[in-house]
């Protein structure tokens, strides 16, 4: 679990591959629950990493 309310940081091999903050998002909360149909997976926010080489 992360607090939404303060900037994250992802970090990979020590590189950083996110800082910021995360906004919440009604529309993947929907989503996140329509998808898996329980209250533990259910999302407000997230951060899609694209590989780039």
């Amino acid at each position: 679990m992360m607090n939404l309310d303060k900037q994250i940081t992802i970090q990979q091999n020590g590189k950083v591959l996110f800082k910021g903050k995360v906004v919440r998002n009604k529309e993947l909360i929907q989503q996140s629950y329509a998808d898996r149909r329980h209250a533990d997976y259910i999302f407000s926010s997230e951060v899609v990493l694209v590989k780039v080489r």
